[in-house]
């Protein structure tokens, strides 16, 4: 978790200035949350969005409290205690952005707040990801991840964002969440915990290959051409260019068939004469034996 946030360390100095200042002054300290390492400021730089930090309640639940579970479906709304509901719109793999170690899932969820008070959302506090039974949530602060992720996002024109805020009463917000998902898994599940630090209950949607849409576009390519359009000119490109080669074979075609019929008529033209030209010369010749036999039949008479 510490290598994803570049200014951790100084950040926790400042806090930790901070703290001594406010001790020093008021004799009081606030309980401190040891397994929340989220820092208030920024998410890693490249992805140049702001990390909405939740506050930690001071009697926050056991961590090993138990908690009931609500198994959810893709597409279909999951109702919790009246309180909220959720549903998994899509799930959405990057595909170039496919390694030996590793696979760029997005999450897509809506999620509405049926109650008249605001609810925190964040993905580094109210999401993890369960990878054959274990608990990853490293997985779910991936830098890479983020980074694709924002890039995808950009690359369609949405304005979606991942889950980084609060969610006031009566209010329906669709994010994202992104996940760093390993290349082959048994089992997995995304889980998303509502009530954070007040309650362990959990709402958890199974990911496998069935469910995953595939984009396909290479996000380092053709920055700010909408998918859509890249794949169409693609297609058009070499659609066009298959055309022109079948129409320059067809022209060739054309062109040897017609060098052919003009050599053969040439050929036909040649034959026509030469025979015209034999015809005239026996006619000749016929004449010539003629005009020879005649004085022979003079002689003869005489």
């Amino acid at each position: 978790m510490n290598h994803t946030f570049r200014k951790t360390g100084s950040l926790i100095a400042a806090l930790c200035c901070c703290a001594a200042l406010c001790i020093g002054c008021s004799g009081k300290t606030e309980p401190q949350d040891p397994t929340n390492k989220t820092v208030a400021g920024t998410e890693p730089e490249e992805t140049g969005v702001e990390v909405y930090s939740p506050k930690v309640p001071k009697n926050k639940i056991d961590e090993n409290a138990p908690g009931d579970n609500i198994t959810g479906e893709l597409e279909k709304v999951v109702n919790y205690n009246n309180k909220l509901t959720v549903k998994l719109d899509k799930v959405i793999e990057l595909d170039y952005a496919k390694k030996d170690d590793r696979r760029i899932l997005i999450a897509e969820m809506t999620i509405t707040n049926n109650t008249q008070s605001p609810i925190d959302c964040s993905e580094l506090t109210h999401f993890s990801l369960k990878v054959d039974g274990k608990e990853e949530i490293s997985r779910v602060r991936d830098v890479k991840a983020a980074i694709d992720a924002r890039k995808y996002y950009t690359r369609t024109n949405s304005t979606m964002e991942s889950f980084n805020q609060e969610i006031t009463g009566g209010e329906t917000l669709s994010g994202y969440v992104y996940i760093s998902a390993p290349v082959t898994w048994t089992e997995m599940e995304l889980v998303y915990i509502p009530y954070k630090y007040y309650s362990n209950d959990t709402v958890t949607f199974k990911i496998d290959e069935t469910v995953l849409t595939h984009y396909d576009e290479n996000l380092d390519q053709k920055p700010g051409q909408p998918p859509s359009k890249q794949a169409t000119t693609a297609a058009s490109e070499k659609a066009s260019g298959a055309e022109t080669t079948e129409t320059s074979a067809a022209s060739a075609e054309q062109t040897t068939a017609s060098g052919e019929s003009s050599a053969s008529a040439d050929d036909t033209t040649t034959t026509a004469a030469e025979t015209t030209a034999a015809a005239e010369e026996t006619t000749t010749t016929a004449e010539s034996t003629e005009a020879e036999a005649e004085p022979a039949d003079d002689g003869d008479e005489e």
